[in-house]
């Protein structure tokens, strides 16, 4: 029987939420969409909040609390810091259970305000004039490359694993290189949130849905406004229609005055690389990390890639590579997820 180090700390951390009117006793674990992190629903007389263990922790050098402190004064749509400890402890504003991707699979009129909503929010985000810990940080080249280099890591060690080869080619490569060179050195740069796509939107009152809180946001750098805003229209987990992201892309620009054609193509590229990035993540979390519901993310990626790559009228060497891994390898990539789901 695996033993909970949590439980065996429940010593120490109960005093922690007993100041705040909390216990531990009808916690609930809630998922941790890939991140180190862990997290409990808690409860006390008055209400629930959400129990975050982060660790290594530092109260002063803490992205999230540094951010999430510099969020809230500017009236930013993200939970309060009820309470923090040295060791890592930290005591958030519960922002509830629905977040957009489920509020908008049930009911599809509340999920568009919600959308709405959020992406009048992302525009307030790129206006902001961002801390020292987020303006000293970039999406330039070497960032944009990195994450297409993790990606093409992953193919390299699934090819081994599989006995086949997933590995891009030389000239997708060097298209890739191109775009991340392009995008690194392009303006504007606003603060962006990073991670930004439809599970990380909560909605803590569904009857409300133009009230919405944004999660995960201690990753925030400064990089191009299309970096999040491609991030949420072609969010593999949710599931717009080509029409809905275009309708949203032509709402943003209304709202932030920029006209259809003064970024050139860049929305569309730096979709691309996105969700490329993407794509490397869910093969890193399903086959490394050994978290195989990740898996069913990946159909969709590549789904999504397709339409940008059309869209974006970019080579046949790229829209080639996509097609081939959703109808040549992405079976096999199932099976293999299989397996580690149910080991023999």
């Amino acid at each position: 029987m695996t033993i909970d180090p949590l439980r065996q700390r429940l010593s120490e951390l109960q005093p922690f939420l007993s100041r705040n009117g909390f216990d531990f006793e009808k916690a609930a674990a809630l998922a941790d969409e890939g991140s180190a992190r862990r997290y409990w629903r808690v409860q006390s007389a008055g209400g629930s909040a959400i129990l975050c263990l982060d660790h290594p922790f530092q109260i002063e050098s803490s992205d999230f609390v540094q951010i999430g402190r510099f969020l809230k004064k500017e009236g930013a749509a993200v939970p309060s810091i009820i309470d923090l400890d040295e060791r890592g402890w930290l005591l958030l504003e519960d922002a509830g259970a629905e977040s957009l991707d489920s509020l908008y699979r049930k009911d599809r009129q509340a999920g568009e305000l919600a959308y709405t909503a959020a992406i009048d929010e992302l525009a307030r985000w790129h206006r902001l004039t961002a801390p020292i810990v987020v303006a000293g940080r970039f999406f330039d080249f070497d960032k944009l490359w990195w994450e297409m280099e993790f990606l093409f890591a992953r193919l390299d060690r699934l090819s081994g694993r599989l006995q086949r080869d997933l590995r891009p080619s030389f000239e997708l490569q060097m298209f890739l290189r191109s775009v991340c060179e392009h995008l690194g050195k392009s303006e504007p740069r606003v603060f962006t949130h990073r991670d930004f796509h439809a599970r990380n939107i909560m909605i803590p009152d569904p009857s409300n849905p133009q009230r919405i809180v944004f999660i995960d946001f201690q990753d925030a750098r400064m990089g191009l406004p299309w970096y999040d805003l491609s991030s949420l229209l072609y969010d593999p987990y949710s599931d717009l229609t080509m029409e809905q992201r275009r309708h949203w892309l032509d709402y943003y620009r209304s709202i932030t005055d920029r006209r259809p054609g003064e970024d050139g193509n860049r929305y569309y590229l730096q979709a691309l690389q996105r969700i490329f990035k993407a794509l490397g993540s869910y093969l890193f979390l399903t086959f490394e990390k050994e978290k195989p519901f990740y898996v069913h993310s990946i159909e969709p990626a590549l789904r999504r890639l397709e339409e940008i790559v059309l869209l974006g009228h970019f080579p046949d060497t790229v829209f080639l590579f996509v097609k081939d891994m959703r109808t040549l390898h992405l079976d096999a990539l199932q099976d293999l997820a299989q397996r580690i789901a149910s080991p023999a």
